[in-house]
């Protein structure tokens, strides 16, 4: 490879992803290899740590570490490496690399740093200590009191049905535990099987840093699942009551390709607007999110905790009403959101969402994007460059009406100058590389699929037709220090 180029030997593949069965019980379920800890827990508390140079402040159980490694490595590696840090499994789940790891309390932030760098690692973090915001379908809260009740309560009042169950996922003090909340997902996507499960969970961070850890948590686990039990695993998540921005975190969750698909396929974070209720975090014109316009409880509290399930009960009421997956259910929402000027989720809108997504219509054109731009770092040997993208991605419709005996069939172009700027490193050089990708694409007016080769790889994912209009996630990744993602839309 030459040092002179931060273009050199890379590999374009274009990619477009997408993304009523009666409700089971979670039991027996669980691989003999399993543990899942359900305590004593220590009080939580603040912990300190360092990831990728910044220093983190959170709240979790001290002397405790949630460790997710690649699924494929070996649970006698896994178990060597934590016991060379002094660490001691309490809890597991080798096929989902998943472990919870004691520690001595005050050493969190030394063991997170030790394994941080660990190529076989997926996601080191704290057991955060997140909150009660203010659960067929499965509610993962605290069951026995007035927070899991009224969450399930504005569930069923809002059309979901009353076929529910709770699993409790406190530490016996009235404090949710990311642990346990997370084996929780797990066991019901085991025991549903691939058919439609549809869980909610209304609790949050207190402040950004414990919101992106949360989440990164559950996302990496959830991502490790078979594709078969994600197929139709719906999970609402409350977007939280601090009036803070979600924006930053979920594009740095999103550097991840892995959990930028979980996000895609089977996650809708709900909150609700300024308007509605000033207090909820949001995120602005992100895909996965949705504003609601009711924050209500039964007994008239107020939150996004009530806000969520009110969400996944309409996700509920599509799938049974129009005979949709629970996937396409949460796809045709996205769809009717994307559309909503405030970002909102309306069951009127989304029914109408769901006549089109159920009668296809041909959409053949030429749909454009001439002003894409994004960047990132790129590391090649001692040589540190910015390579900045900018150019011109189409998408052009030829034949088929995107039903799935007819589904579309198309071209795909990518023409971007790639243009490479020397931050560090000797013997290393400038470049400015016109780039060209060129493939086929297929799918239906939600879904496109595509492939092309030729220098970097490229994503084009959750794909939607409304109009004139194509939107969708493109991420550009390879030999770059992190993925460059964005959401942009085409126009016809």
């Amino acid at each position: 490879m030459k040092k002179s180029s931060a273009l050199a030997n890379l590999t374009i593949a274009l990619i477009v992803f997408t993304c009523s069965v009666s409700p089971t019980k979670t039991e027996n379920v669980l691989p003999d290899d399993a543990v899942i800890y359900e305590g004593p827990f220590p009080t939580p508390g603040t912990i300190t740590y360092v990831e990728t140079g910044l220093t983190h402040s959170v709240t979790g159980y001290p002397g405790q570490i949630i460790t997710i490694f690649q699924s494929s490595f070996k649970e006698t590696d896994a178990t060597a490496l934590i016991k060379s840090q002094q660490g001691t499994i309490i809890g597991k789940y080798p096929a989902l690399g998943f472990y919870l790891v004691k520690v001595t309390e005050g050493a969190e932030a030394t063991f997170i740093s030790a394994m941080d760098t660990n190529q076989n690692i997926r996601c080191v973090k704290p057991n955060i200590c997140p909150y009660y915001m203010s659960d067929p379908a499965l509610f993962i809260d605290d069951c026995q009191h007035t927070h899991g009740q009224q969450v399930s309560g504005a569930y069923s009042l809002a059309g979901g049905g009353y076929d529910v169950s709770c699993k409790s996922d406190d530490d016996g003090a009235g404090h949710p535990v990311a642990e346990l909340t997370v084996m929780r997902i797990v066991l019901e996507a085991i025991a549903r099987n691939g058919t439609n499960t549809y869980i909610n969970i209304s609790t949050s961070g207190p402040d950004e840093q414990d919101w992106f850890d949360l989440m990164e948590i559950y996302l990496t686990t959830v991502a490790a699942l078979p594709d078969n039990l994600r197929a139709n695993l719906v999970i609402t998540f409350c977007a939280g009551n601090e009036n803070f921005s979600l924006t930053n975190a979920l594009a740095n969750l999103r550097k991840d390709p892995l959990i930028a698909d979980v996000l895609s396929k089977n996650v809708l974070i709900v909150g609700a607007s300024e308007t509605v209720f000033p207090s909820s975090n949001d995120a602005p014109g992100d895909p996965d999110f949705a504003n609601m316009t009711s924050v209500d409880a039964p007994n008239m509290s107020k939150g996004t905790s009530f806000a969520a399930p009110q969400a996944l009960a309409l996700l509920h009421v599509l799938a049974e009403q129009y005979s949709l997956s629970a996937r396409d259910a949460l796809i045709v929402a996205k769809l009717s959101i994307a559309a909503n000027s405030n970002h909102e989720l309306i069951q009127t809108e989304a029914n109408a969402q769901a006549v089109l997504f159920k009668s296809p219509q041909q959409d053949t054109g030429t749909y454009v994007n001439a002003n894409y731009a994004g960047g990132s770092k790129s590391t090649i040997g001692d040589c540190i460059f910015q390579v900045n993208f900018t150019g011109t991605i189409s998408i052009t419709i030829t034949g088929g009406d995107g039903s799935a005996t007819a589904p579309y069939t198309g071209t795909l172009t990518f023409n971007t100058i790639a243009t490479s700027t020397v931050l560090q490193g000797t013997s290393c050089s400038n470049d400015n590389s016109p780039i060209v990708v060129s493939g086929t694409v297929s799918g239906s007016s939600l879904k496109v699929e595509g492939t092309g080769t030729n220098v970097i790889t490229v994503a084009f994912s959750n794909g939607t037709l409304s109009g004139n209009n194509l939107t969708g996630t493109l991420t550009l990744s390879g030999p770059l220090d992190s993925p460059i993602t964005s959401v942009i839309t085409l126009t016809k």
